[in-house]
């Protein structure tokens, strides 16, 4: 398969391939070049994207997918190590979704306070001179 027809069938751009390949999640054999240099790409190949592209949905980064898929293929992926490694996962998706919360939370009440005070204006005031020597004074 041609890069246009792999790119088709698993979803990812071409550039997205390339940048794999780059990274070295996709590896392609010296052999894998036609006549005219142009590269075959196998169905193991396609296996892989799609593999990756599951693991990525389910919130794995690339530097993770690499990590999964280097074990799996030295047959070293233990499904007890993967579970402590899911349950820290999800230990850290935990503290990012309080970060998330207590970020909307802090700009509910700057908002719950316009047009009578500007939180956005107070701290820029507090902070930030314009080259004028004025502040800021409207609401954004």
């Amino acid at each position: 398969m041609l890069i246009g027809v792999i790119s088709q069938k698993s979803g990812f751009s071409r550039d997205t391939i390339r940048y794999y390949e780059k990274i070295g999640l996709l590896e392609l054999h010296k052999k894998a070049r036609r006549e005219n240099n142009y590269k075959e790409y196998t169905p193991v190949i396609l296996s892989r994207l799609r593999a990756i592209r599951e693991l990525k949905m389910i919130g794995y980064t690339l530097q993770e997918i690499r990590q999964v898929i280097e074990s799996y293929e030295i047959g070293n992926l233990d499904c007890m190590a993967g579970k402590e490694q899911v349950l820290e996962k999800i230990r850290l998706i935990d503290e990012q979704i309080q970060q998330i919360q207590t970020i909307k939370q802090q700009l509910s009440e700057a908002v719950a306070e316009c047009p009578n005070h500007c939180k956005i204006i107070a701290i820029l005031d507090q902070t930030i001179t314009l080259e004028k020597g004025t502040y800021l004074s409207k609401c954004l």
